[in-house]
């Protein structure tokens, strides 16, 4: 198959280094793609309801369509819902922390006292860790298990209470 012959990228007057930036600076404030509530509604996912609330609220719009429709930039709702995001965090967040001061040195006294109470009761035998007592248990409970399992098939493995064939009147 015979390769196709390149075309030039441009075929107006060549343009110079400056007129590239001129357009990158005037091309910087606004993205390319300014578009309908209801276009916006389906690329984003928001109700049309949502949006038409945002613009209430202070969403800024392109203008008006050739429709009525109003239009808004992409990039300006993001900017714009990152900016109420960011206020709804703020209004969170107390102004100052004079209303919440901070008595360290009390709340480390309680800690060393609780620290204290925990200590004398392990030591005087009132407070048990429990771990220690739960791990011994559970493995008393697995040398019976494995004790009564070890026993031979020809010994019945009876329990009190029970016969072999049922419930003892």
């Amino acid at each position: 198959m015979p390769a196709k012959p390149m075309r030039p990228l441009r075929t107006g007057p060549k343009r110079t280094t400056a007129d590239a930036i001129r357009d990158a600076e005037l091309r910087s404030g606004k993205s390319s793609r300014v578009v309908s509530i209801s276009d916006l509604s389906s690329l984003t996912g928001y109700d049309r309801g949502t949006i038409s609330r945002w613009v209430e609220k202070g969403l800024p719009v392109e203008g008006k369509g050739s429709k009525g429709s109003i239009l808004i930039d992409v990039r300006a709702l993001i900017e714009w819902r990152e900016a109420q995001a960011a206020a709804e965090e703020r209004r969170k967040v107390p102004e100052s922390t004079e209303d919440y001061s901070l008595d360290l040195d009390a709340e480390l006294k309680r800690e060393m006292i609780k620290a204290r109470k925990i200590t004398t009761a392990e030591r005087t035998g009132i407070l048990v860790m429990t771990s220690i007592v739960e791990t011994t248990f559970a493995s008393c409970l697995n040398v019976v298990r494995q004790s009564v399992m070890g026993l031979p098939s020809r010994i019945e493995r009876d329990l009190l209470g029970f016969l072999s064939n049922g419930l003892q009147n």
